[in-house]
């Protein structure tokens, strides 16, 4: 008797909780490797181009969401990797906020959207890692930018005493709830190589702030204008 199908199991360096947030994500980029090559066969020379094209950027696109699940996993689970990684000393998060928006720069100008940002000298003593608040408001731009129908993005840093507020505000329409749960946000419909980013979606990024510890909200108004905030805890650093 022929025996059932038995699912590849799971990297044992993502639970299982984790890993099942972001399957259905990491799925469509292999479906469309898969499409490719039974296609190849029958392509034309230039067919060929693009499609070793596609295939680069979908196998970045695989490891690139592979190294944040497992980044996120070491984070979830206390690991020695967490340690490492921990920043314990002073953060300019204005400064840290200008590297988030300088990573997606040239692809916001090749979406046409400009980005406004207001971002007062503020510095706290923080206990997270910094690679991932980068990552946060990585994630936040990119989903601002896959998602607005305006041409501007505002970021704004407020200090409000006990806590950090950095939001990012932009005009969408209704943005649809398999976008707003999306484990990763991919913008990728530029047209040159490097007007392409992956970064963390909203629903990891849901994950992501219970593990770090400080605020993530989301809310929208009837004028379709969208707010994404994190709410970042600290003690003020010396002068």
């Amino acid at each position: 008797m022929a025996q059932k199908h038995v699912p590849n199991p799971v990297p044992l360096a993502i639970p299982s909780w984790l890993w099942a947030e972001a399957s259905h994500d990491l799925r469509q980029p292999l479906q469309a490797l898969e499409w490719i090559a039974l296609a190849l066969p029958a392509t034309s020379p230039d067919e060929l181009r693009r499609s070793a094209d596609n295939i680069v950027q979908l196998s970045q696109m695989i490891g690139r969401m592979h190294a944040l699940l497992a980044g996120l996993a070491a984070l979830a689970e206390g690991s020695s990797g967490r340690g490492a990684e921990t920043v314990t000393s002073a953060v300019a998060l204005d400064d840290l906020s200008r590297a988030a928006i300088a990573d997606i720069a040239e692809l916001a100008e090749d979406r046409g959207v400009g980005i406004s940002a207001t971002l007062p000298a503020v510095t706290r003593t923080v206990t997270v890692p910094g690679r991932w608040l980068q990552e946060a408001v990585t994630g936040l731009l990119l989903h601002a930018i896959k998602n607005t129908r305006g041409k501007n993005i505002a970021v704004t840093l407020q200090d409000a005493g006990g806590l950090i507020r950095l939001d990012v505000v932009f005009e969408a329409g209704e943005i649809s709830p398999r976008l707003l749960k999306a484990a990763f946000v991919d913008a990728s419909y530029g047209k040159k190589p490097s007007a392409w980013k992956l970064g963390l979606g909203l629903g990891m990024l849901s994950h992501l702030a219970r593990v770090l510890g400080i605020g993530f909200t989301r809310r929208a108004t009837g004028n379709d204008i969208h707010t994404l905030t994190l709410l970042i805890g600290g003690e003020r650093s010396p002068g």
